[in-house]
């Protein structure tokens, strides 16, 4: 008899190509949390930095504030402002902090079970201090 090895590429790319796919698709998935992360954190810093401005608490809230919508312009093909939050927790005496929040399940990437994502919310708080007692 004769062997006849036509076909062989193409049952061996069925059996690769769901894993190969999965890989590729867990890369794009977390390099997009880790760039979201990443940019959160950021817009978490400048927002905290820029209320340092501020004398008085409106004043620090306006400033991080005006700091975190033009930080999340920045950012407008990845991030939006709907899915984005700030909030002032409450700091001790002399400092401010600065917490965003943003919503990944946005990308809809929460269809995907068998790629987990750490949180769905990542949130970050950036606490910095003017330097007074």
């Amino acid at each position: 008899m004769r062997r006849d090895s036509r076909g062989v590429a193409a049952i061996e790319f069925a059996l690769i190509a769901p894993v190969f796919f999965m890989i590729t698709l867990g890369i794009i998935v977390y390099g997009v949390y880790f760039t979201t992360w990443i940019a959160v954190t950021q817009i978490a810093s400048e927002s905290a930095r820029a209320a340092l401005g501020g004398l008085t608490t409106a004043e620090q809230t306006s400033l991080a504030t005006t700091r975190y919508t033009t930080m999340i312009g920045y950012y407008a093909p990845l991030l939006t402002s709907s899915s984005a939050s700030i909030s002032f927790p409450t700091a001790s005496s002399g400092s401010v902090a600065v917490q965003v929040t943003y919503d990944f399940t946005s990308f809809g990437f929460s269809a995907f079970t068998l790629l987990p994502v750490p949180t769905t919310k990542p949130s970050v708080t950036v606490t910095v201090s003017s330097g007074s007692p």
